[in-house]
């Protein structure tokens, strides 16, 4: 298995730029082919939310464990693992987005293959997370694999929450 760096500090906003395009892109397809124009803004604003937000509640937490509990990980290595972990779940929801319009497109199948990919790429992102956040992590600690499970579980219930509360009148 290759090791995962920590994404560069210059590298930064380009990795929260393409997570953020990939999941807008993914909204935007999955919005046009269901209903149009106006759809397509208000899907992508959903998945730009679903994409986002669990992150940005859960990543505070993340950091003030590991400073709690002297896990020797500074908290700009965890953002930076967690970026890049964001970037690779945006390319690839920017990549199944031709799926998703093709179906759109195609057939009545749209909706389906949105919540595949929307579901595809969450999980992919949390996947890369806790294999940067094992990279970046101190290494002398017991708690290091009890704090990532905690936090992978708590950013997918929350983001479990937030498709349940914004998915489903969207679509």
């Amino acid at each position: 298995m290759e090791a995962v760096l920590p994404t560069p500090i210059s590298d930064r906003p380009l990795a929260l730029l393409q997570g953020a395009s990939g999941f807008a892109v993914l909204g935007v397809t999955a919005g046009v082919g269901v209903g149009g124009a106006d759809d397509a803004l208000r899907v992508a604003g959903v998945t730009l939310a679903l994409a986002l937000v669990p992150g940005l509640f859960t990543t505070p937490a993340l950091i003030i464990l590991h400073q709690s509990l002297r896990l020797e990980t500074e908290p700009a290595a965890l953002t930076a693992a967690l970026l890049g972990a964001l970037a690779e779940a945006g390319r690839l929801a920017g990549g199944l987005s031709v799926v998703v319009l093709f179906f759109a497109l195609t057939s009545g199948l749209g909706r389906a293959a949105f919540v595949v990919a929307l579901t595809w790429s969450g999980l992919t992102g949390l996947r890369a997370a806790g294999r940067r956040l094992r990279t970046v992590s101190g290494l002398r600690s017991p708690f290091r694999g009890v704090v990532r499970s905690a936090w992978l579980l708590l950013t997918g219930l929350v983001g479990l929450r937030l498709s349940w509360l914004l998915l489903a009148p969207a679509l």
